[in-house]
């Protein structure tokens, strides 16, 4: 009974899930380009329930199998999804230009259709298609063919919400990393800094942790995460351009056993399968991975630009008030602009304002409540100036300009606001009456001031001989050496530190735990306010950091295996290594894998600081 009511409630929670999904159907192959009989799996994929599927006309391959049925059904944050895929295995024939057309499928009462895909059959493609070829990779380095699979298959994708944009109008940009199935992403140092020459420039900052998701791209199926997403706004006109992202990782590859199998995709000439027996192994490499490059047209403002624009672009409003229209000499006003709306309003300067020459002004402090998500830059910027008058009478405030370019109607725009008037009165003020006065004293420090002054005592003399000579004494000799005792020091201790710097890895290595304790403390912090994955990502570092230092490794060419390895030469047992390795996999897992993620911050932190107290004791 209990095991009916459970695939009940499975059933209900797939119906319930399925009904709340947006149906997709999509086509996708494991690779674009092959060589002549070489072999590709073709996959169509739904996500909701549906019937009567039709296959494409497939001119140019020969069927080896399929539609072979597959599903897959997740839970991810409570929300259940499913997904049914046709595959086919396609042999290629004559070398070509090649495009597979739609399927098509039935939801509900509609007919879906998926996108078309296309093929080039080149010889030389593969190193299965031709012997001498075939012979050729084989000769190819181990690590060549890994950096060879891992630049095609492993990449950041830079694209851009607009590619023409008038100067000073904001646009996205958004990093997107897209990861082959076949390969295992293992380690992601942060990225370097991107210079955005000619644009200001700030990261958006979504408040939620990355998600894995699946696309199809250039008709491949990828796992794509966004890493990065910025708001830009060009300063000049003409073309500019979004230089590259680059990110340095660890990519696991599986190395090819003994046993070896007919090809069915570049992967598999470099990797191995289990289920074929070949005693496969796993490898990490070191790389770069790369963004495209991207440049933007950014067109100049028209040119019959009003008095008084400050660069200002966008859908703007304007408000004005002061706080008072009645005030006294001495006694000070307070004006106000607010600018609210969406477009450049990080950027924009305050208005200028003309005030009655017989009023004292300031520089205006600014209230910024400007928000940058990604719906845009918006918000307001509320601009305060502060003025003092210094005579009476009937004054008044001339209207406050404000010019910005408005993007949807094309033209410039000027807001005005209504004149001010101000009435001064006489102050409250004492010093009108004619009579010195002492500015900055008050009358209370003016009636003590006389107590202030006090005569000097007269006392009798009394004066002691002094017996004792310094000159020749103990300590006239001490205080003479001193310099010279302390030169020594000085060059000393300048010699250790020259000599330290000249050995990089040394000093690595004698700051190595400083430096990991630096981060495992910050990683505290970050575990305390539930920021899991920053959390995950110092620890990891930190790990990686300190192996490296401690080994005098490069980073970039430190691997597991080399880790292992080195570890073991300096005498370090296999327990306390194979504690380090399973901390970094469990911060690797979480980073990545966030949705699994069922162990907890404490117990990787309390690992982590473990493993690094017991190698220190070793590693000395």
């Amino acid at each position: 009974m209990r095991i009916i009511l459970i695939v009940g409630l499975l059933v209900f929670l797939f119906h319930i899930g399925a009904i709340a999904q947006a149906p997709s159907f999509t086509a996708s192959v494991n690779q674009s380009s092959i060589a002549p009989g070489e072999n590709i799996q073709l996959t169509f994929s739904i996500n909701v329930e549906a019937k009567n599927f039709k296959a494409p006309d497939f001119k140019g391959f020969s069927v080896l199998s399929g539609p072979n049925q597959s599903q897959n059904i997740s839970i991810v944050n409570g929300q259940m999804s499913r997904t049914l895929s046709f595959v086919f295995v396609l042999q290629a024939g004559n070398p070509g230009k090649y495009t597979i057309g739609a399927a098509s499928i039935t939801v509900g009462s509609s007919v879906l259709h998926t996108n078309p895909i296309t093929i080039n059959v080149e010889k030389g493609t593969s190193g299965k298609s031709q012997g001498g070829n075939q012979q050729n990779t084989g000769q190819k380095a181990e690590s060549e063919q890994a950096n060879e699979l891992i630049r095609k298959h492993l990449f950041i994708r830079l694209s851009v919400s607009k590619q023409s944009v008038h100067q000073s109008e904001q646009l996205f940009c958004s990093y997107k990393i897209y990861q082959h199935p076949e390969l295992q992403l293992v380690n992601l140092e942060p990225p370097q800094t991107i210079a955005y020459n000619g644009f200001w420039s700030q990261d958006i900052d979504a408040n939620k942790q990355a998600q894995w998701t699946t696309e199809v791209y250039n008709g491949v199926q990828y796992r794509v995460v966004e890493i990065r997403k910025t708001i830009l706004v060009p300063q000049q006109s003409g073309k500019l351009t979004i230089e590259p992202m680059e990110m340095k990782a660890v990519a696991r590859l599986r190395i090819q056993g003994g046993q070896k199998r007919r090809p069915q995709n570049p992967f598999d000439q470099f990797f191995d399968d289990p289920f074929f027996g070949g005693g496969a192994s796993y490898k990490d490499f070191p790389c770069v991975v790369k963004s495209n490059a991207q440049t933007i047209n950014v067109t100049a403002l028209p040119a019959n630009t009003p008095g008084g624009f400050n660069g200002a672009v966008g859908d703007l409003s304007m408000k004005s008030w002061v706080d008072k229209n009645k005030t006294r000499t001495g006694e000070p006003i307070t004006l106000k602009i607010q600018i609210s709306g969406k477009g450049n309003l990080k950027l924009i300067e305050p208005p200028a304002i003309t005030f009655p020459p017989d009023f004292e002004s300031y520089e205006p402090k600014t209230a910024d409540n400007v928000l940058v998500t990604t719906a845009g830059i918006s918000g307001s910027k509320v601009y305060e100036y502060l003025a003092i008058p210094r005579n009476m009478g009937e004054y008044e405030i001339e209207p406050v300009k404000f010019v910005y370019y408005d993007l949807s109607k094309k033209q410039y725009v000027t807001l005005t606001s209504e004149k001010f008037k101000i009435t001064v009165e006489k102050g409250s003020g004492s010093g009108t009456s004619g009579g010195s006065v002492i500015s900055g004293v008050s009358k209370e420090e003016i009636k003590y001031l006389g107590k202030d002054v006090r005569f000097l005592k007269k006392m009798p003399e009394s004066f002691a001989k002094q017996s004792n000579i310094f000159y020749a004494s103990t300590t006239f000799f001490g205080l003479s050496l001193a310099p010279m005792l302390l030169f020594i020091i000085v060059i000393v201790m300048r010699r250790q530190q020259i000599k330290l710097a000249s050995n990089q890895t040394l000093l690595k290595n004698k700051r190595a735990n400083k430096v990991v304790r630096k981060r495992l403390s910050k990683a505290k912090k970050l575990m305390v306010k539930s920021d899991t994955e920053q959390f995950y990502e110092e620890i990891s570092r930190a790990m990686w950091g300190y192996a490296s230092d401690k080994l005098g490794i490069q980073y970039s060419d430190l691997t597991k295996d080399s880790a292992r390895s080195n570890l073991i030469n300096k005498n370090i047992p296999e327990d306390d290594i194979d504690k380090l390795l399973l901390t970094i996999d469990l911060c690797e897992f979480a980073r990545f894998a966030p949705s699994e993620n069922n162990f907890g911050m404490e117990r990787v932190y309390n690992d982590a600081a473990s493993v690094i107290t017991d190698m220190e004791d070793k590693l000395k």
